[in-house]
C-alpha cells in the first residue's frame, strides 16, 4: 500500500520481536524488554495509563486522511485510532 505524499511513513520491525534465533531479532527483543522494565514502575503506580481513544470509521490511508480532517475540525473529543488493515 502506497502512502499519499502528505503522509510520512516510519516502518518498524515488530515482526522481529521474539525471534531470538536471528541477530536482529535478539536485539529488538532485548530492547523491548528493557523498555518494558522501565515502564513497569509507572504502570504500577498509575502514573502511566492508557489513553482514552475513539476508533475512527473506515480502514486504510483514506480513513487516516478522513480522521486527520475530523481531528483538526474538532470532531473528536479523544485521541483517534485508525485501523490500517484487518487484525
Amino acid at each position: 500500500m502506497e502512502a499519499p505524499p502528505s503522509i510520512t511513513v516510519h516502518k518498524v520491525q515488530l515482526g522481529l520481536l521474539g525471534r531470538v534465533g536471528k541477530p536482529e531479532g535478539s536485539k529488538v527483543t532485548a530492547q523491548t524488554a528493557e523498555l518494558i522494565e522501565q515502564f513497569v514502575p509507572y504502570l504500577e503506580t498509575g502514573e502511566l495509563t492508557a489513553l482514552d481513544y475513539e476508533l475512527a470509521e473506515g480502514q486504510g490511508w483514506q480513513a487516516i486522511i478522513d480522521a486527520l480532517g475530523g481531528f483538526e475540525a474538532g470532531k473528536f473529543a479523544k485521541k483517534v485510532v485508525v485501523k490500517v488493515q484487518d487484525e
